[in-house]
């Protein structure tokens, strides 16, 4: 065999294999790189050299001859020259080596053929084929040869055992040059089996089978000649596809390492020795004992180590570095890779032996644990490269040398890692941040080694099975990291964010390599992150912290996720064996070879070995489907019945994961995002699913709810994503940006039918091989870098592209050839990855190509197909009828994903929403307004059908609603063009203007001010016309606007006062941009001003009284806005009064006077009398169209009043004239007092004429300030009437004030001789009369008078008068003391001191107004009680009014304002329910004692008012005290809980003093009152809910339950008595047929409870009684259902009383309703009081019996209605009460046998399965 120089190796052995001629010098030059003047290295372009190939020997001349000398033995024994017995065993020894079943199967690279051989080739053929040179073997090989069978496969032709023929793909590939067939003659050997199997493949020379690759374009290709000289063939161009890759020649061992040259084998062989060498001195170092010179002693607790010194450590990393670069260390013999591990491994037991960086810093300084962790570390970086790059050798990777490594990761994890990271700056862990902040680089360095640690040990799992304690400790401690939270800030991170996380991405290599190898661990693996699920980070600021190249930053635990769907969609075979182990020939031939294959790596039979590639594609695929299940199942199940809110972070994780998800969804990295979105969407689809509905609770759906939003709203931005990635791609690229093009456009596409087609979706050049081949790139890794998780990107794209085709194309026959090409290579693929890198060169795809072709594969996707469902499970939702939280979320929903996208949501699905803006949740109106925003942003004709709705929005009680209608109106209205919408929204915003929440009423002025002034602000670059023409328009708008408000909408009055006080505000000093408002106010009443005496209204009484109206309105806010001229041109319209017409005109005109007059410094006295004579011939008309009840008369006639008295206020002007007219009147009216009943009939329209006159005079004129005057004038005018001076001289006598003979002048008209409407007349005269002087309220006759209104029953038209003026009056006195709230702050010492002086000055307010809160307080009362009209809104309004003036004390209004909250009267609910909410909030503690007499009093009110004695409402099922319990929520706690417990003792009776009189009693009555208002109590921790259980319970099992039961037992006692019945029909035919009589006791018998003798009202007592106790209990079960404490078996444990509760929107007030309905019909009749009785007896020993066991536990408190198995013989004959209840009959009393008290033995444990319909299980 070693015949032949290695310098003709190429000849021997070998056939004659063909030789490439060495170019020539001519030849080779033009493609020299030395022909350019870049220098390249030979390591990228080598030097030529005509060199044959390097040997495949390494031995060396010795070693040469001693083999030589080997086989000569061998030879001479054949030969028979030799009596050595060496030939037998020998050949046996190889035979069995050289066996096909342990051999690899080998495939030999490919030789160029030339056409001519060498000149030294042996023989040539004359076609320049390769010559059939037939080798010459030694003996002993010829032997060998014919006794063993080797096959082997030729470069590109499949093995034996796959007898198909590979397909290869239909795109062409540049043609081979001079293809030419080699014969392959079979030898006449004994080896024929083998030889003719090898023979019968196909060779495929390099003439035929190889194609040399290169980039498209112009190429010159070197003619082979035989001679040296040649011709060179131009070729312009090569036919090449446009396909992404070109084929290329089949290169099995390419992933192997080169064959190194002659002087590099040199140079390795060179490093092993000196490797060898060096390891052999530190061996005899370490064992010399007279002491070590590398080494040194470590003592630890478990004895001395002798460790490595660290010079010496480098010294080795260094050699064997330069061994592994080499790529020979794997040649090395195990025992010496052997002692080098035993050179490092004590240096790792001794670190682990003894305590690294202890807590106690006395033991070892930081420092010391640093070095000796890190060089720890270094050596167990050094054995990991020895076990990954050594042989595969099961003596290489032992398992104590494992775990001890395993164990030092653990260790510094431990102790040094997590304790570093959870280090703050402040806090428990100060001290260690700053000690480690010292060290920081050493840490790092530190952090960087066991990254660098866990990164071969990922690699080591990758291709070695390792024990199962090293395993499951690696997972734990990974797992462990991973979630592991990091810091927030670098500022209190030692490792810095950015270096843990790379750390932590190499800790998840280790988890997914060991998830990836090892399915069986792949549920604890699992299982360990869900359980730490809750330690992660939940903010979105510090959770997503893994950064990928191309990708957006997200959670670690998101990616690992990810990699663990990928690589359970990998081929496992293919991770396995991705690298296999390389056997040379020279380890083989190595003399005393040591190699073993190792046990730990043998493979096991895999079960993908035997199974179809299909089979094996659905199967990962399947396995990748079921890890997303597992996942997005366990995510879904801990976020279940969480809210974002509360303790446990889970729901807020699972929106977290979904973002992330969504951000990478179609991203070449990631194809698992869409699987796990996908179960998602599976997951919540089940969820709210309609038979599955009624089983998941509101929190699960709202769940299901936003998840699928958010899903709908990342498909919908992966979209638009995708749209500007197309935008980036230029087609002219390439035609595979061309082709891309295309695909994406029919991705995108809305019409099915347009969709990408299958077959170019699945084609061998579309998306997915884009994909796969852009990889390496996308990734950012090297060409030939073996990275897992590129291999299982890989592997799951090819598992899916697969998987997708079957589905497709489920039916072979029916496949286009195309796709049974694709399918082919997938097949080849799948089994081997590199078969595609193998077959194909790869093309550059850039990342915005490899993203395109990601997401037309994305969009195929059930997820991506979905959105439309997603669309109507948010609709079908926005409707549900159970919960509102429901509705609400649907509805948000569908705003997130219009705001993504407005086309998902139609017009039609816009419309359907409306109705929800009437819902009763706030939440719902608020969301629905929300998503209608935005449908009208985008689509503007919707507003005719949803404005209506939107405006009414405005005044919802609720401030969420408000506030989102207010803000979506401004938009409409700057975006509006048509009058009638501008005014309708502007109308609207008033009330809103003036709301009690200063946050609506502050947003609602802005808005107006933004609309009406903002707007109004003349831009510089406007012209002066298009500034008048806005000026016009502005003052047309405005009085367009106030007509509008008078006529058109609801509430006028307090309209215009919105509208008053929002124009005060603007032009108030306080408010901002002030100054330009007031500008703005005086331009636009110039315009009006001009408008109304304009040649365009001309003699238009009406459109003049719009404009005038339109200016007295600006008159009241701000009378300085008009000046004399403005007065001069309008005093023209003060006219003579004659219709109604001309006091709509003469009104506001009045008006404007009235505010402006006295605001001018000056007023000329012709200027002024003339207004003054214009006025007073309007007076007495005025008075007239009063009496007559003339619309606004008498408002006009007060204004003219004010403005009469205006200008008798002026210097130059006095009150004469107005005296004048009073005494006349009163000259007039005072001989009518004693006129008899005829004659005042007659004059009864001057009465009522005077005696408006009087009261409007009276009200207005201060005239007491002038009583010399008047009582002069008033004597004179007497003078001329007699009897007006008998009447009155007493009174002047007395020198009586004039208000004082004003009010004796009209208080007889009061009196009941006189006809109702003089009284009525009279009495609101008297009223504005007192209102002027309000001492005058203080007269005994006055009140008198005013008592005798409120005490007689038929006179409501005076209450109401009475009423109003009081009404009048109080609000003035509560504007009076609310003028010091008015002054801004910082500006009271401004106006302290006079503020000071008035302060102490006594007023007639001061005394008449709490004389008249006293005095008249209880009338207020009775008439707000006993009314539900006007009356009781004026009363209501006085009430309060008096509260908030504090004249009456909380105690006694309190409970008044509970009762009126619960008034049907929505305006007088409203008012008394905010008083009594702000007197709650400054004095609850005087309210508390009231909490009791409030109810009472409520419940006689609804009782008596509304003729309703129920607690709840019976159209929604509230409570009637719902307000109420708002209040107290927000109070004390203490307080809270007290009030609930009163409220039960309300309930509780003595049975002796118990009342049953009436047709229902009361008690009874009120008892259903105080528990329907208590069930529907929304308590807001399970305490409250304890304290309700425990009073209710300890009522009916404790006190007053046994207490009746007694009196059941002795009083009506069960008595049966038996019955024999007629014998039945078939009986009877029975015995005629059989002629006999039946026998007596055949007949058959019963019995029948007795009738107790009992008195009818001692029954109707105790019944009473009973129903008490049942409503009770039936309300305790309500609660618990409610709340859902029926599950728990007991009582609330008193440590989750803190917890907030959880109501069952399911249980409804409707279900104790009909409940408790017929327990009301109890007393109807004597045997349904008797069955009541019974029933409660029967219910309280039942429920005892369950409660109380034999040590008096509470063992079943929760089972409600649950009733022990009896036996039927005692059970009762009567029916049951009608809610299908089976109560057995447990009463014992009287004369049936007492009851065993405990269990029967052997059923302590049982548990009772008999429940009844009704029962407190199946809540839901």
């Amino acid at each position: 065999m070693a015949a032949y120089s290695n310098g003709d190796w190429h000849n021997a052995n070998g056939g004659g294999l063909p030789h490439r001629r060495p170019p020539t010098v001519d030849e080779a030059l033009p493609y020299s790189p030395f022909t350019s003047i870049i220098p390249f290295s030979p390591d990228i372009i080598p030097f030529p050299t005509a060199e044959p190939p390097t040997p495949p020997s390494t031995l060396n001349p010795d070693q040469q001859k001693a083999a030589t000398k080997a086989v000569g033995i061998l030879n001479d024994e054949i030969k028979g020259q030799s009596t050595a017995q060496h030939l037998h065993d020998t050949l046996n020894q190889l035979r069995n080596l050289l066996h096909r079943d342990k051999l690899p199967q080998y495939h030999f690279k490919p030789m160029p053929q030339l056409a001519t051989p060498p000149p030294e080739s042996p023989t040539k053929d004359t076609n320049g084929s390769a010559s059939s040179y037939t080798p010459k073997l030694s003996p002993f090989a010829s032997m060998l040869l014919k006794q063993t069978g080797v096959g082997f496969a030729a470069p590109g032709v499949r093995s034996p055992e796959r007898s198909r023929k590979e397909q290869h793909s239909s795109r062409q590939v540049a043609p081979p040059l001079q293809p030419r067939e080699q014969a392959h003659p079979q030898p006449a050997t004994p080896n024929g089996n083998a030889y003719a199997q090898n023979a019968s493949l196909p060779y495929t020379s390099s003439a035929t089978g190889s194609t040399p690759v290169r980039p498209p374009g112009p190429a010159v290709l070197i003619q082979q000649r035989s001679g040296p000289s040649g011709e060179y063939r131009f070729i312009d161009t090569v036919d090449t596809s446009a396909s992404l890759s070109q084929k290329k020649e089949d290169r099995r061992t390419e992933g192997a390492a080169t064959a190194l040259k002659p002087h590099q084998r040199e140079i390795a062989d060179k490093k092993i020795d000196e490797l060898e060498s060096f390891v052999t001195k530190l061996s005899e170092d370490k064992d010399d004992l007279d002491g070590s010179q590398y080494f040194t002693l470590v003592p630890t607790p478990d004895g001395e180590f002798s460790v490595l010194n660290s010079q010496q450590m480098d010294i080795l990393s260094e050699k064997m570095s330069s061994v592994v670069n080499l790529g020979r260390f794997a040649e090395l013999p195990v025992d010496l890779v052997m002692d080098m591990q035993s050179l490092l491994h004590p240096t790792i037991t001794s670190a682990t032996k003894n305590a690294l960086f202890p807590q106690d810093d006395s033991t070892r300084e930081l420092t010391e644990s640093i070095e000796t962790a890190k060089f720890a570390l270094k050596a167990s970086k050094l054995l990991l490269e020895t076990m990954i790059e050594g042989r595969d050798d099961y003596r290489m990777r032992r398992e104590e040398i494992v775990d001890v490594m395993i164990d030092l990761v653990k260790l510094v994890k431990d102790a040094c890692i997590v304790p570093i990271v959870q280090s703050r700056r402040s806090g428990g862990l100060q001290h260690l941040f700053n000690a480690a902040s010292a060290f920081r680089p050493d840490l790092q360095t530190v952090l960087r080694l066991c990254g660098a640690i866990l990164t071969r040990f990922a690699r080591l799992i990758g291709k070695y099975n390792l024990s199962d304690r090293a395993l499951n400790t690696l997972e734990y401690l990974t797992v462990e990291l991973l979630v592991e939270p990091n810091s927030d800030h670098e500022k209190d991170s030692v490792f810095t964010i950015k270096k843990f996380e790379q750390f932590r991405q190499k800790t998840m290599d280790v988890l997914a390599q060991i998830f990836a190898r090892h399915p069986d661990q792949r549920t604890s693996i699992l299982n360990g992150i869900f359980s730490n699920l809750e330690k992660l980070p939940d903010k979105k600021a510090s959770a997503r912290q893994f950064s990928s190249a191309r990708e957006k930053p997200i959670m670690t635990i998101s990616a690992l996720f990810m990699r663990f769907v990928q690589v359970a969609a990998t081929n496992p075979e293919l991770q396995s064996s991705s690298q296999p182990p390389q056997i040379t020939k020279e380890a083989l031939e190595e003399e005393g070879s040591d190699y073993e294959p190792s046990v730990a790596s043998s493979k096991k039979p895999s079960k993908h070995n035997n199974r179809a590639p299909i089979q094996i594609a659905q199967n990962l695929t399947a396995n990748a489907t079921s890890t997303a299940n597992t996942i997005a199942t366990s995510l879904c199940e801990r976020a279940s019945n969480t809210s974002k809110t509360g303790d446990k972070p889970f729901r807020n994780l699972l929106d977290l994961f979904i973002d992330d998800f969504c951000n990478v969804l179609g991203s070449p990295q990631w194809p698992a995002a869409v699987m796990l979105l996908q179960m998602l969407l599976v997951r919540m689809h089940t969820i709210l699913q309609p038979g599955q509905g009624t089983k998941q609770s509101v929190i699960d759906k709202d769940m299901a709810l936003t998840t699928m939003a958010r899903i709908g709203c990342g498909v919908i931005d992966f979209k638009h994503g995708l749209r500007k990635l197309k935008k980036e791609l230029d087609i002219s690229q390439s035609d595979l940006s061309s082709r891309l093009d295309r695909l994406v456009d029919d991705a995108m596409s809305e019409d099915l039918k347009e969709r990408v087609n299958d077959a170019d979706l699945l084609a061998f050049d579309g998306p997915y091989r884009m994909i796969i081949e852009s990889l390496v790139d996308y990734l950012d890794l090297r060409p030939a870098q073996e990275d897992p998780h590129l291999q299982a990107v890989s592997g799951c794209l090819v598992s899916s592209w697969l998987s997708a085709i079957i589905t497709a194309f489920p039916e072979v026959h029916e496949q286009p050839q195309t796709i049974k090409d694709v399918q082919q290579h997938l097949e080849s693929m799948i089994v081997d990855s590199k078969w595609l890198a193998r077959k194909y060169k790869f093309q550059a795809v850039s990342d915005v190509q490899s993203k395109l072709a990601a997401g037309v594969v994305t969009l195929q996707s059930q997820v991506c197909r979905f959105l439309p469902n997603i669309v109507n499970f948010m609709q079908s939702y926005v409707r549900d009828k159970n919960s509102s939280k429901l509705r609400t979320r649907g509805t948000t929903g569908l705003q997130q994903l219009l705001d993504k996208d407005p086309r998902v949501i139609s017009e039609p699905q816009v419309l359907n929403m409306v109705p929800s803006l009437k819902d009763d949740s706030p939440m719902v109106r608020e969301a629905t307004l929300s998503l209608l925003s935005k449908c009208l942003a985008k689509e503007s004709s919707l507003e005719r059908q949803v404005l209506p709705h939107i405006l009414e929005l405005t005044t919802d009680p609720s401030n969420g609603p408000k506030r989102k209608a207010i803000k979506l109106l401004k938009d409409v209205y700057l975006r509006a063009t048509a009058k009638d919408t501008r005014l309708r929204i502007a109308a609207s915003l008033l009330l809103p203007s003036q709301d009690d929440e200063n946050a609506i009423s502050e947003l609602s002025r802005n808005v107006l001010e933004e609309i009406w002034l903002t707007t109004a602000v003349s831009n510089t670059k406007t012209d002066d016309s298009q500034h008048k023409l806005r000026r016009v328009q502005r003052a047309s708008f405005m009085v367009d606007f106030l007509e509008f408000v008078e006529q058109r909408t609801s509430q006028p009055t307090s309209r215009l006062e919105a509208f008053e006080k929002f124009f005060v505000h603007a032009l108030s000093p306080e408010t901002r941009g002030s100054t330009a408002n007031l500008h703005i106010c005086q331009e636009l009443v110039a315009d009006l001003v001009d408008e109304v005496i304009g040649p365009e209204t001309g003699t238009n009484m009406k459109a003049q009284a719009r404009i005038m109206n339109a200016l007295s309105v600006f008159a009241k806010v701000k009378s300085t806005l008009f000046t004399i001229d403005h007065l001069r041109h309008l005093k023209l319209y003060i006219k003579t009064i004659t219709t109604t017409d001309d006091i709509a005109l003469v009104r506001p005109t009045v008006v404007i006077l009235r505010h402006v007059l006295p605001t001018l410094p000056l007023l000329q006295h012709a200027f002024a009398e003339e207004i003054r004579l214009s006025l007073m011939r309007n007076v007495s008309k005025l008075a007239k169209c009063a009496s007559d009840e003339y619309p606004t008369s008498r408002e006009t006639l007060l204004d003219v009043v004010h403005c009469l008295w205006a200008i008798s206020a002026m210097s130059n002007m006095n009150g004469e004239k107005i005296f004048v007219t009073i005494s006349s009147v009163i000259c007039q009216l005072r001989p009518l007092i004693t006129s008899t009943k005829e004659k005042a009939t007659a004059s009864r329209e001057n009465i009522i004429s005077y005696l408006i006159l009087l009261g409007t005079f009276g009200q207005v004129c201060s005239l007491d300030d002038y009583s010399e005057p008047f009582v002069a004038r008033l004597r004179l005018s007497m003078s001329k009437n007699q009897t007006a001076k008998q009447q009155m001289e007493l009174l002047l006598d007395k020198k009586a004030a004039p208000s004082l003979l004003l009010l004796d002048t009209v208080r007889p008209f009061t009196m009941q001789t006189w006809e109702p409407a003089i009284r009525e007349q009279a009495l609101r005269s008297l009223g504005g009369i007192c209102q002027q002087s309000p001492e005058l309220f203080m007269r005994a006759e006055i009140e008198r008078v005013v008592k005798l209104v409120f005490i007689n029953e038929d006179n409501d038209r005076l209450k109401r008068v009475a009423l109003s003026f009081f009404s009048e009056y109080f609000a003035f006195t509560e504007r009076r003391s609310d003028t010091g709230a008015e002054i801004a702050v910082g500006q009271g010492v401004v106006n302290g001191s006079e503020r000071l002086e008035t302060s102490f000055v006594p007023t007639e307010n001061d005394s008449a107004t709490p004389h008249l809160a006293e005095k008249f307080y209880p009338d207020f009362v009775v008439a707000a009680l006993k009314n539900n009209n006007e009356l009781a809104v004026s009363a209501t309004n006085i009430i309060a009014s008096l509260c908030r003036q504090g004249l009456i004390h909380p105690r006694h209004c309190g409970a008044t304002l509970v009762a009126l909250g619960t008034s049907m009267n929505k305006a007088v609910a409203q008012a008394a329910s905010d008083e009594y909410k702000r007197i709650h909030e400054k004095q609850e503690s005087y309210l508390e004692p009231e909490y009791m007499h409030a109810i009472r009093l409520t419940f006689k009110y609804q009782l008596d008012m509304f003729n309703d004695s129920h607690g709840m409402v019976e159209a929604t099922h509230t409570p009637k005290l719902a307000k109420l319990f708002e209040v107290l929520k927000v109070g004390k706690k203490t307080s809270f809980r007290k009030f609930i417990n009163n409220v039960c003792k309300q309930v509780d009776f003595d049975f002796a003093k118990l009342d049953a009189s009436g047709a229902t009693p009361e008690a009874v009555l009120y008892a259903r009152f105080c528990l329907e208002n208590l069930a529907l109590l929304d308590l807001p921790h399970l305490e409250e809910v304890a304290v309700i259980l425990d009073a209710l319970e300890a009522m009916v099992l404790n006190t007053t339950g046994p207490a009746v039961a007694l009196v059941i037992g002795e009083e009506l006692p069960k008595q049966y008595i038996n019955l024999q019945l007629p014998p039945p029909q078939d009986m009877l035919l029975h015995a005629r047929g059989m002629n006999e009589p039946l026998p007596p006791d055949a007949l058959p018998g019963g019995s029948q409870l007795a009738s107790p003798i009992i008195d009818d009202g001692r029954l109707r007592q105790i019944t009473t009684a009973c129903m008490i106790l049942q409503m009770v209990w039936e309300t305790r079960t309500f609660v618990r259902r409610c709340y859902n404490v029926h599950k728990l078996n007991g009582p609330i444990p008193q440590k989750d009383y803190a917890k907030t509760t959880n109501r069952n929107n399911f249980v409804s007030g409707k279900e104790l309703w009909e409940r408790l309905t017929p327990i009301m019909s109890a007393l109807n009749t004597r045997e349904t009081m008797m069955k009541q009785c019974y029933e409660f007896a029967d219910l309280l020993d039942v429920d005892r019996d369950i409660i109380v066991g034999d040590d008096g536990e509470d063992t079943g408190l929760g089972a409600g209605y649950e009733t022990p198995n009896e036996d039927a013989e005692n059970s009762l004959p009567l029916p049951t009460s009608g809610r299908g209840r089976k109560r057995k009959s447990n009463v014992n009393l009287a004369n049936t046998p007492k009851k065993q008290r405990g269990r029967l033995a052997g059923t302590k444990n049982k548990k009772r399965t008999s429940r009844t319909p009704d029962g407190d299980d199946n809540s839901d």
